[in-house]
């Protein structure tokens, strides 16, 4: 089924199983998943919606259509589909150390992949496990200067 966050809300799973079986999340809400996993088939994440990884693993196929931001290492080990007008941010901001999105298996980005580092001098890394990442023409790949 769906899940709908609203505008100001935030649906947090906090070091547990999220199991969603087809479906995903839609509003203008927040999922936020700090040392959690999510299982499952298919994982649509909406545009409009915002999410916040932080240790947690997607062990499900994604679609994302929506603002996605990586802190510390978090891990997408289904399919990754990111859609134009989608955004991935693997960003450090100093409280997390390095940030690492690892992505078990290679996928052709149609959207927006951000490495950046916030008040830090650690570093972020987009790790794709086997596999090619293919930039398509559409695709946007945004490694951002280090404001520290």
């Amino acid at each position: 089924g769906i899940i709908i966050v609203g505008a100001g809300r935030i649906f947090r799973v906090f070091g547990g199983t999220l199991e969603q079986t087809g479906g995903g999340f839609s509003g203008t809400g927040e999922l936020d998943l700090q040392d959690a996993t999510v299982i499952g088939s298919d994982f649509q994440h909406a545009a409009g919606m915002n999410m916040r990884l932080r240790n947690s693993t997607i062990a499900a196929n994604l679609s994302n259509e929506g603002f996605v931001w990586v802190a510390s290492a978090s891990a997408i080990s289904g399919g990754l589909v990111t859609l134009p007008g989608s955004t991935i941010r693997i960003a450090t901001d100093g409280a997390v150390g390095s940030s690492t999105l690892t992505v078990s298996s290679g996928f052709t980005n149609f959207g927006t992949i951000e490495l950046s580092s916030i008040g830090s001098t650690y570093g972020s890394t987009l790790d794709v496990g086997s596999g090619t990442l293919v930039n398509d023409a559409v695709g946007i790949i945004n490694v951002l200067p280090r404001n520290n």
